[in-house]
């Protein structure tokens, strides 16, 4: 472990006097958007986002590290326009160690408000279509996670349809030390 670190010390340095800067990037991370099936005629998507801080000297050094608490992203499209409201009142993670956390939420989108707020502000049709939430801080660890969301949907007929929905992902982590002749200013 000496050795590794007597390494990254020695490197940065070179790149330092070569360059005359070096970033260095510390990331723990969940790799990005997933596609979520909630109900026929909504697309949605879910992204695992981490706290990034970033320290250093401006034009010398840069250190920026990327990890916990993560936020959960959702972002839906009424696909068909058949959706008066979303709501979803339950998350639960399920880490690879077997820990179960269930957080109880509530979270309630009126999608046709939301459409005559868009008419009213002059904004386009096909705006009205999507919305998003973040729910911050919602992931305590950096473990592959299952997350399952449970929630309702009220169709432009009326008609209740519930929804459990689960998608995984994966606990990423790199680290990275670049000049900044290969980076760029």
């Amino acid at each position: 472990m000496r050795i590794t670190h007597t390494f990254v010390a020695c490197y940065v340095l070179a790149c330092v006097m070569i360059s005359g800067c070096c970033n260095v990037y510390n990331y723990r991370e969940f790799g990005g958007h997933r596609s979520i099936d909630l109900v026929d005629g909504i697309r949605s998507t879910a992204y695992v986002s981490p706290q990034s801080k970033t320290y250093g000297i401006p034009i010398l050094f840069e250190y920026e590290r990327c990890t916990g608490p993560y936020d959960l992203s959702l972002q839906l499209m009424d696909i068909d326009r058949e959706i008066d409201s979303f709501e979803l009142t339950d998350v639960r993670l399920t880490y690879a160690d077997g820990e179960v956390v269930d957080k109880t939420m509530w979270w309630k989108e009126n999608f046709r408000s939301r459409a005559e707020r868009n008419a009213l502000a002059g904004k386009p049709s096909g705006d009205h279509a999507a919305v998003g939430e973040t729910m911050d801080g919602l992931l305590g660890r950096h473990e592959d996670v299952t997350i399952t969301l449970k929630g309702r949907v009220t169709k432009s007929n009326g008609k209740v349809v519930d929804f459990v929905a689960k998608e995984s992902f994966r606990a990423k982590r790199w680290f990275s030390i670049v000049p900044i002749f290969l980076h760029g200013a």
